[in-house]
């Protein structure tokens, strides 16, 4: 029995960790902006001056996540979707181009898929969903009987039984 709870237990640990995980299927690499193609997804972070004219009401942010357009001998330009602010709207899917100085810019990093991180997660999500089914009596797949799967035979105490 404890370990049909222990079981649960992690059951329904699992799912909320992958779904703050799930972003992580992603990591970042330090690149050369002559490396990038345009359309590529990357992470760009400025030294203190870029981050106060790039990123006013940023709050401190030094980085944000965008798209690499094209490079210019003293500037980059990056397409970053504000659309959030316009969810439910037609201007959801709205982009800004950003051009920033290239003596802004700190770091440049490009975004891959890490494949152990994607496994992990698709792990995890698979454990997920197999205890949910088992909590909701679907299929049952890990024991409540608390004795390892067995069913005791019946009472046959004044019964006879013939061939």
């Amino acid at each position: 029995m404890e370990d049909t709870h222990r079981v649960r237990g992690w059951g329904t640990l699992l799912l909320p960790v992958c779904l703050l995980v799930s972003p992580g299927c992603y990591t970042y690499h330090e690149t050369s902006v002559t490396a990038l193609e345009p359309d590529e997804a990357v992470r760009v972070t400025l030294n203190a001056a870029g981050a106060r004219a790039v990123l006013p009401g940023g709050g401190g942010a030094e980085s944000f996540e965008a798209r690499f357009t094209e490079a210019a001998p003293d500037t980059l330009v990056f397409s970053v979707w504000i659309g959030a602010a316009y969810r439910g709207t037609p201007f959801e899917s709205t982009y800004q181009r950003i051009v920033v100085p290239r003596s802004d810019v700190r770091l440049v990093e490009d975004r891959q898929l890490s494949r152990n991180r994607s496994a992990l997660v698709a792990a995890g999500v698979i454990a997920a969903i197999v205890v949910l089914i088992d909590q909701l009596d679907w299929v049952p797949i890990f024991s409540r009987d608390g004795g390892g799967g067995t069913i005791d035979p019946p009472e046959t105490e004044g019964v006879i039984l013939r061939r």
